[in-house]
């Protein structure tokens, strides 16, 4: 790399650092939070065994698949929509 490109290359990543800085001055503490939490999860993640990341990553399509199928359900039996369509009458119909 010449020094124009790097230079380019810091400016940008500079850039980018001063608009994360912004966004995460306008956040609320609960959302910093769930924020950092992440980060200290993904890290945590890159410290496990293929064992253990597998075993999560089992666990995760088991859930998903739960959720699949209770919003399966949902739709299949209509007393259980969670927001029913409310009908109004029409011009027509009065």
């Amino acid at each position: 790399m010449q020094s124009g490109e790097l230079d380019e290359a810091e400016r940008k990543r500079l850039e980018r650092n001063i608009k994360q800085q912004k966004r995460r001055a306008e956040m609320s503490d609960e959302q910093r939070q769930e924020i950092n939490r992440r980060q200290r999860e993904y890290r945590s993640r890159a410290e496990m065994s293929d064992e253990q990341r597998q075993e999560i990553n089992r666990r995760q399509r088991e859930y998903r698949a739960r959720k699949k199928a209770e919003a399966m359900q949902d739709n299949k039996n209509p007393e259980t929509v969670r927001h029913p369509r409310v009908l109004t009458p029409t011009v027509a119909g009065l």
